[in-house]
């Protein structure tokens, strides 16, 4: 199994803005790609299988969690877009 991540976030008032007080704010913007490949063995045509994605997102840290909004374009199995929530702790 290869498996490959990039990923670039940026505070979305900076972006917009250079006034302190918007620098303080816990949200960011995110942009991703992603993919994978395995080879399972397969006895008739020994295929591998490629998995891509690209994406974006927004991230909001409040009261100590992590709210994250994604939008996933994948090309190989299913194509179009996903839309995604998590939730997860912020350290």
């Amino acid at each position: 199994m290869l498996v490959g991540n990039g990923e670039v976030r940026f505070p979305i008032a900076g972006l917009f803005s250079h006034a302190p007080h918007l620098d303080a704010l816990p949200i960011e913007g995110l942009a991703f790609t992603d993919f994978g490949r395995f080879w399972m063995p397969d006895r008739l045509h020994g295929t591998t299988t490629l998995l891509r994605s690209v994406g974006t997102g927004v991230r909001v840290n409040a009261a100590g969690m992590v709210f994250e909004l994604d939008a996933v374009h994948r090309f190989d199995v299913t194509r179009g877009w996903t839309f995604s929530f998590n939730l997860r702790p912020g350290f």
